[in-house]
């Protein structure tokens, strides 16, 4: 994975930006906290009848290992189940090389990141910056001033 670190922190050390959403938002592939760590959704299984939690299943972006978590009730009024998602930065794809990345960031700061080896992202990521038939974005993980592109998408001036 390029230069992103694989140690597991601990619960102090880690510091992901995260937001809160409905159970009912998620779906597979999104990018969720479950055990405290980065994990993309492989399975969601509930809302279960007694509870109306939901269980989720998925894989440590860092570690590769399964983790297993279940939704807990909201803060406000205990009624919906919520989870911690991921809050991705954003940055335009200058360049690509050795399996890693030259991006710019929302405030105009150029960053490297290693790029996630899964789902074909280099490969994808690659030929779309080959391609030039638009701005290749890549969706950026931080933590503990290591940053990872954890997917990528190609805006166009007609979807921009």
């Amino acid at each position: 994975m390029g230069s992103y670190d694989n140690e597991e922190p601990t619960s102090s050390e880690a510091c992901y930006k995260t937001k809160e959403t409905s159970c009912s938002n998620i779906a597979l592939g999104q990018f969720i906290l479950l055990q405290g760590r980065p994990c993309q959704i492989t399975r969601i299984s509930g809302p279960s009848t007694a509870t109306g939690q939901y269980t989720y299943l998925g894989i440590d972006l860092a570690t590769k290992q399964l983790h297993e978590e279940s939704s807990k009730a909201s803060a406000t009024d205990g009624s919906d189940q919520i989870v911690q998602v991921l809050d991705l930065e954003e940055w335009g794809i200058l360049d690509l090389e050795d399996g890693s990345a030259t991006g710019i960031d929302e405030k105009g700061d150029v960053k490297q990141a290693a790029i996630l080896e899964e789902n074909n992202l280099w490969t994808r990521l690659n030929a779309a910056f080959e391609s030039c038939k638009g701005s290749v974005r890549g969706l950026i993980l931080s933590e503990r001033g290591k940053n990872l592109i954890v997917e990528m998408k190609v805006v166009t001036k007609a979807t921009e």
